[in-house]
């Protein structure tokens, strides 16, 4: 319980600390085991009112308060605290559990929230299911006239001035099942006038349920509508006979009429689009990408040309869109004019050109991030191999003196023969573990050369594996005469593959009885390394051997060279790699 963020005391039945972990000791500045809790955390000589635990004793449930608490220092912050009883095995209830988060980020955030939807531009109203207005904000009684008091004693079929009782009972079962919806009305003000509305309603599964509503008064956008839809009549029977798409929207995004090409995708008569917005068609990424861009080009006054998705008929497609602000009589921006055409066939024609153009660079990309991941890895390894072999290693040397010290010193033979065999078992930990387990992450031993490496490699093997190592005289002479003739990340790359390839025949092959590691020098620049054996072959393609076998092939192309592997059921399988004698460029 220490480690809990929690404050975590328990309780005996007359109020008596019994318990605290260690972010109750903190918060209440010491210990109080024993103290009254009333008194240790309130300064109080009595429950305090309302005390979760006192209502725990009472009924034997789990009960929860929230509280607010001013510190010294005069910080107001808030509490919740639960309450849960304790009993024995009887079943009689012999403390309670309390525990007490500190609630302080989540009372400011729905404070901040409430002064956010108080000051909000649009309406806001809550409704019960029983359609009756449970909270109005200051804005929608503004927009309605009625006062908050007058707003909450009314029901919303009071207000609603389109939808009869009947419709407006199917219409809130549908916002129930769906979650949400977003539709225009309108709504009866206190003086009688009708005012159209956009709502936004939003059901919330809290008290029985509510729907949560944000209405905007939309009576200037409708009337600005119906304006457009008389200036734009003159033009019809040009764009009628075009073959792009061409549609009108209201500054709000909302279609006010479309060219016959554009509604037949749409599966509509053109005079059927007014009043319908992007959500009706589309999906709503599509529609909200759609209405940022009208919002965009209405805002800056300029024309865009956009290449974006559309679908068409189900179908996606790729179109060219020039979106320009729709200019009144007055000189007023009053919506967006915009006109596409499809592109798919051109963009599919760039596309396969542009793929054409980057598959070499992305391929040359890959293979250096092979590089960077091999060398990374390597170089990962060969720290911890030596910090095993160095750091490690040396403490046990040094612990195992110390406890022969203890041992010499042992006044009982029974504690001489507990310390020899600690000493022991540290002794067989650094032969049969901690050394084993450091060449195997960085084999050291290839500072003695690529020969000795694979010697002491197929050595590690030569309990399960019959493995013939054949190393060509020539690379042994040169190699001996000079130790650096073979830079270190191409030793490093032929032990690995050599090791990968063993691996794989040891767990998929070990009944092979002739497996030959076969390493020479091919006109004096390419080493040339052969792994094969006589097994039954295995499955290249199983993610078992995948993955060993990928490997593989990283590490020769990691030190500027290539691998081939070759797997012939019944007969074995030959591992070839050729690496250049000079390596490639080590990239950090």
């Amino acid at each position: 319980m220490d480690a809990m963020e929690y404050i975590v005391t328990i309780q005996d039945t007359e109020y008596n600390i019994i318990y605290q972990n260690e972010a109750s000791r903190i918060a209440s500045g010491g210990d109080h085991l024993g103290e009254k809790c009333y008194r240790a955390y309130e300064g109080r000589e009595k429950v305090c009112d309302g005390c979760p635990v006192e209502e725990a004793f009472k009924d034997g449930k789990s009960h929860t308060t929230e509280r607010m608490v001013v510190t010294p220092s005069g910080e107001v912050t808030f509490w919740e605290n639960t309450a849960n009883p304790v009993r024995d095995s009887a079943g009689k209830i012999v403390s309670c559990l309390e525990l007490a988060r500190n609630i302080t980020e989540r009372k400011q955030a729905e404070e901040k929230h409430r002064i956010i939807i108080a000051t909000a531009p649009d309406g806001f109203y809550v409704l019960g299911l029983g359609a009756r207005l449970l909270e109005v904000n200051a804005s929608y009684c503004k927009m309605i006239g009625y006062t908050r008091e007058e707003l909450l004693k009314m029901s919303l079929s009071d207000i609603e001035a389109v939808e009869t009782p009947e419709e407006f009972a199917k219409h809130k079962e549908k916002v129930v099942a769906q979650g949400y919806d977003f539709f225009e009305t309108q709504h009866r003000r206190k003086d009688g006038k009708l005012i159209d509305v956009e709502v936004s309603a939003n059901y919330i599964d809290v008290e029985g349920g509510q729907v949560v509503v944000f209405v905007r008064n939309i009576t200037e956008r409708k009337e600005a509508e119906q304006a457009l839809i008389e200036s734009e009549g003159k033009y019809r029977t040009l764009v009628e006979n075009i073959p792009q798409k061409i549609f009108f929207k209201d500054k709000d995004s909302v279609y006010i009429s479309c060219n016959s090409n554009f509604a037949k995708d749409l599966q509509l008569k053109p005079a059927e689009i007014s009043g319908h917005t992007d959500y009706d068609f589309h999906p709503r990424d599509l529609a909200e990408k759609y209405r940022a861009d009208d919002k965009r080009v209405f805002e800056s006054g300029n024309t865009e040309r956009i290449e974006e998705r559309y679908i068409e008929h189900g179908q996606e497609r790729t179109v060219e869109t020039f979106k320009t602000p729709f200019i009144d009589e007055s000189g007023k921006t009053v919506g967006v004019l915009g006109i596409f055409h499809d592109i798919t066939k051109q963009k599919e024609t760039e596309r396969q050109s542009h793929e054409r153009e980057i598959a070499a660079a992305r391929a040359q990309e890959l293979s250096k991030s092979h590089q960077r991941l091999i060398n990374a890895q390597e170089s990962l390894r060969k720290d911890i191999a030596s910090q095993l072999h160095g750091t490690v290693q040396s403490r046990l040397i040094l612990l195992e003196h110390k406890i022969a010290g203890l041992e010499a010193r042992a006044r009982s033979k029974r504690m001489t023969k507990e310390l020899a065999d600690v000493r022991q078992r540290l002794e067989e930990l650094q032969n049969e573990q901690i050394r084993p387990i450091s060449h195997r992450l960085f084999p050291s031993i290839l500072r003695l050369g690529i020969t000795t490496g694979l010697e002491s490699l197929i050595d590690e093997y030569s309990a399960k594996l019959p493995v013939d190592l054949q190393v060509s005289k020539k690379l042994r002479d040169r190699e001996q005469a000079n130790r650096k003739l073979i830079p270190d990340n191409v030793k490093l790359a032929l032990y690995r593959i050599a090791e990968e390839a063993l691996t794989n025949i040891s767990k998929h092959t070990p009944a092979a009885n002739n497996i030959v590691v076969k390493l020479s020098l091919v006109d004096s620049r390419i080493l040339r390394l052969k792994v094969r054996d006589d097994g039954p072959g295995f499955n290249t393609t199983s993610p078992s051997t995948g993955i060993g076998l990928l490997l593989i092939s990283d590490y020769a192309a990691a030190a500027g060279g290539s691998c081939t592997i070759k797997n012939i059921p019944g007969k074995g399988t030959r591992v070839t790699a050729e690496l250049p004698l000079a390596g490639l460029e080590t990239e950090q």
